[in-house]
């Protein structure tokens, strides 16, 4: 039997049964290949602790998962709409996209937004929103390079965020099953976007056999000199995280074939040039994609109304199928909200006060 421990999450294997368990704080997950494995772990467990099994997962720290014959979906439903509830915008007008594409985001763009605190807290409940609506990530962390002194016009493009939230309720992240196992990553950047410093923004996007499992939008560190080296800064970093990925896959067992082995760690990634080499040797492949057809886009730019949508479904981001919005609403979950409700106007009064 081999037992591995990486912070959280315990990898038991026995033969080639193989079982993930996931700890956070008082609630576990397993997830296994072998479910006898599975009961002989919960069996182990309750031997010592007093356990309260769920069977199959349908909710999990603010994670919903629906099954179904052609997939599994990811959701956090129930968490966007407490989010939606605590700042009064359940029922706000929707609007197709999370940000317009001629609001060009920047520092004193206008006045003052007083409620600092207020934005803070919203910008903070929408990152974790973005780990499964990754259509989002983009204006979230524009956003949230605002934080120590927002504007009016910070504050709008929140609201924005929470206007498309409204229509979307629901959405998330649709998993296939497939036969053959294989690692596709789509990579950008917009070069020197950033009006305040001339920084550039990177975006990629990790598939295995097809399906979305990783992807980032972050401004990069340095002042690139040229748009060739704003793209390879971004090529390294999608690189780093394929390598982590085949890492994670070989420590389980579990071969990419027709992968190469690319022999660099992730310290030497800090800088891009080890990666141009990587590529001039043909140990990466690096291929032509139109900007059309060019999914990390969305993580980099805003984007006009088609290709906004015709992106987004090429993250394979969905309406759950078993979301009932009305539903939602009437069936009364505050109790166990991630976000206490409460409504902006109580939020302000109480920062005026303090």
């Amino acid at each position: 039997m081999a037992l591995l421990m990486k912070k959280s999450t315990c990898i038991n294997q026995l033969g080639d049964a193989l079982v993930f368990v996931l700890v956070y704080v008082d609630d576990i997950l397993l997830i296994g290949n072998k479910s006898q494995q599975v009961t002989s772990i919960i069996s182990q467990l309750s031997t010592t602790f007093a356990l309260k099994t769920l069977v199959s997962v349908h909710y999990f720290l603010g994670f919903e998962t629906t099954r179904r014959a052609n997939g599994i979906y990811l959701s956090q439903t129930k968490y966007t709409i407490d989010l939606l509830k605590h700042t009064n915008m359940l029922h706000a007008k929707p609007c197709p996209t999370p940000i317009n594409q001629s609001n060009s985001l920047h520092l004193q763009d206008s006045k003052p937004f007083e409620h600092i605190t207020l934005y803070r807290s919203i910008i903070g409940a929408l990152q974790y929103l973005t780990l499964s609506r990754p259509d989002i990530a983009f204006t979230v962390k524009k956003l949230n390079q605002f934080l120590q002194a927002p504007t009016q016009n910070h504050w709008q493009a929140c609201k924005k965020i929470l206007r498309y939230l409204a229509g979307t309720v629901g959405e998330g992240i649709k998993f296939t099953p497939a036969q053959n196992l294989s690692i596709e990553s789509f990579c950008d950047s917009d070069w020197a976007n950033s009006l305040d410093d001339h920084k550039s923004t990177s975006g990629y996007c990790v598939y295995l056999s097809g399906n979305l499992i990783n992807w980032s939008s972050r401004k990069q560190k340095p002042v690139a000199c040229s748009s060739t080296e704003v793209e390879y800064r971004a090529l390294a970093q999608a690189y780093t995280e394929i390598i982590w990925l085949q890492s994670l896959l070989k420590e389980i067992g579990t071969a990419i074939p027709h992968q190469p082995s690319f022999g660099v760690t992730i310290q030497e990634l800090d800088n891009w040039l080890p990666t141009l080499e990587k590529v001039s040797n043909k140990e990466v492949e690096v291929r032509y994609v139109p900007s059309s057809e060019q999914t990390a886009d969305i993580l980099t730019k805003s984007l006009s109304i088609a290709s906004f949508h015709y992106l987004q479904s090429k993250l394979a981001v969905v309406p759950s199928p078993q979301h009932n919005l009305r539903g939602h609403i009437e069936t009364e979950q505050s109790e166990q909200s991630e976000i206490a409700p409460r409504s902006i106007e109580a939020a302000q009064a109480e920062e005026a006060h303090e």
